[in-house]
C-alpha cells in the first residue's frame, strides 16, 4: 500500500550498510584495502548520531553514533598497521558494546514508540484523500467514551506496556502521547509532543503536533487525520473493554 508519509530516518541504515559493503569490495579488489569505506562509514555513524539527537532528542543517540563512528575509525588503524598492538581497539569496541547493553531498554523503547507512531499515522490517514487546510495549534474533541476508572488505567497500562503511546497524568486528565520526532521518552509536557486526551469527565480529543503533521508528503485535512485518530483510540479502547487486546496489535501491526 501507498505511504503517505515521508521516508523514515532509520531505513538509511541498510542501504548505507549495503552500498558500504558494495564499495569496500571494490576497494578491496581495487587497491587491496577498505580505507575510504572505513573512513566513509564512520562518518556515518556520527553523521546519523547527530541527527537522531536533533530528531529525538535523546543524548543517548548522540553517544553512540560517536562511540561506533570512533570505533570504525579506530579499526582503519589496526587494518593499516595489524603488527601494532589491538588492546586500544578491542578497548574501544569493549566500551561500545558496554554503553549498548546499559542502555539497550531505553534504546529499544524509542524504537518501538517510534515505529508505533508512524503505524498510528497511517492508520489515521489510511482512508484520508482530502489535502486543504493545513496545521493548527488545537485540540480536536470527538465526544465521550464509555469507559470506567478500573478499564481506562488498564488501557493505558496496556498501551504503555507495549511500547504505543506514553501516558502524562495531571488532575486526572491523562494524556496519552506518541511521535515520530521528539521522543515521548524525554518529554516533560505531553503539549509537545501528539497525544490523545481523555479528562475526569471522559471527554476524548486529540492533538498532531507539528512535526508529525509535516510528516505527511501531501497537507492532508488536518481534521480528519485528528479524528480518524481519535477513531482508532475509541476503536481500540472498545476492543480492550471486550477482552481483545490482541486485536489491537494486530490492527497497528498491518499499518
Amino acid at each position: 500500500m501507498y505511504s503517505k508519509l515521508r521516508f523514515p530516518l532509520g531505513l538509511v541504515y541498510p542501504i548505507a550498510l549495503i552500498l558500504t559493503y558494495i564499495f569496500a569490495l571494490l576497494e578491496i579488489l581495487l587497491v587491496g584495502k577498505p580505507i575510504y569505506s572505513i573512513i566513509f562509514f564512520g562518518t556515518f555513524f556520527i553523521i546519523i548520531g547527530v541527527l537522531q539527537y536533533f530528531r529525538y532528542r535523546m543524548i543517548v543517540y548522540l553517544f553512540l553514533g560517536i562511540l561506533v563512528g570512533t570505533s570504525t575509525w579506530h579499526s582503519l588503524i589496526y587494518a593499516l598497521a595489524p603488527e601494532g598492538t589491538p588492546l586500544s581497539f578491542f578497548i574501544h569496541i569493549l566500551v561500545v558494546a558496554l554503553f549498548i547493553i546499559l542502555f539497550w531498554y531505553r534504546l529499544s523503547a524509542q524504537e518501538r514508540l517510534f515505529s508505533n507512531a508512524r503505524r498510528l499515522f497511517k492508520l489515521a490517514s489510511g482512508l484520508i484523500n482530502e489535502t486543504h487546510g493545513g496545521f493548527t495549534r488545537r485540540p480536536y474533541s470527538i465526544g465521550k467514551v464509555n469507559i470506567s476508572d478500573m478499564e481506562l488505567k488498564g488501557f493505558i497500562n496496556f498501551m504503555e506496556g507495549k511500547f504505543v503511546t506514553k501516558t502524562f497524568v495531571n488532575d486526572n486528565v491523562y494524556h496519552l502521547g506518541f511521535s515520530m520526532g521528539k521522543s515521548p521518552l524525554v518529554v516533560n509536557d505531553p503539549l509537545e509532543i501528539s497525544y490523545v486526551r481523555i479528562d475526569s469527565e471522559r471527554n476524548l480529543s486529540v492533538n498532531i503536533s507539528s512535526f508529525d503533521y509535516k510528516q505527511y508528503k501531501e497537507k492532508l485535512s488536518f481534521d480528519q487525520i485528528c479524528h480518524s485518530m481519535a477513531e482508532i483510540f475509541e476503536r481500540f479502547i472498545d476492543y480492550y473493554k471486550q477482552g481483545k487486546e490482541d486485536r489491537i496489535m494486530n490492527e497497528i501491526k498491518t499499518a
